[in-house]
């Protein structure tokens, strides 16, 4: 397993990397660093660098994207996220969302925690599948890097996993954005929580 990971030269960055490297390294997850920049428009340059690494990766039949200031959750474990890589395979996802402070359209799976989403916000960590190599790198740039994706729906299908692995650094500005977006994870998370934990309880028998 290797996280190709999108961070930037800004000091911001370079913080956010001493305080992960050692989780990774807790974890025993290979990680390759990619550079990007940070315009005067602040417009994400995530697209671009993404559109390399695919390129970099092109025969792999998924690829890791994780952004410098990705938070593990207490449900995380490597074990967890290869188990929904494998299970996406299945379902012939486009791509996977590890957790998102902004989604809509969710649907359930055939697989628990595991749900459809039509499009959402976040990409610190995200998995890509080989069904979505060509298209992302023939399509637009939008904005943000989720724009692109929303905007070649239904092309791509997406997953979201339900409780979220991960989260964005809490209590600090998106250097994109400029922004504390941080804080709607959970309200998103709980939104999630209260459309589906009934029917998951239902089928589990709890």
């Amino acid at each position: 397993m290797i996280f190709n990971i999108t961070t930037t030269n800004h000091d911001l960055s370079k913080n956010r990397l001493k305080l992960l490297i050692p989780v990774l390294d807790t974890y025993n997850i290979n990680y390759k660093l990619y550079y990007g920049k940070i315009t005067k428009k602040h417009i994400d340059s995530l697209n671009d660098v993404i559109k390399q690494i695919i390129k970099d990766n092109f025969e792999e039949d998924y690829i890791i994207l994780s952004e410098d200031d990705v938070v593990f959750t207490e449900e995380f474990s490597v074990e967890k996220l290869n188990y929904f890589i494998n299970k996406s395979i299945e379902l012939n996802l486009g791509v996977l969302s590890s957790g998102s402070w902004y989604s809509h359209g969710e649907e359930l799976t055939e697989v628990d925690n595991l749900l459809f989403a039509k499009a959402f916000r976040g990409s610190q960590l995200i998995v890509l599948f080989k069904s979505s190599y060509d298209i992302l790198l023939k399509s637009w740039n939008g904005n943000y890097f989720e724009d692109t994706i929303s905007c070649i729906q239904p092309k791509l299908k997406i997953g979201l996993t339900y409780p979220f692995l991960t989260i964005q650094e809490k209590g600090k500005d998106s250097i994109i954005r400029n922004k504390e977006i941080n804080q709607f994870f959970e309200t998103n998370e709980n939104r999630l929580r209260n459309m589906f934990c009934p029917i998951f309880n239902r089928k589990t028998g709890d």
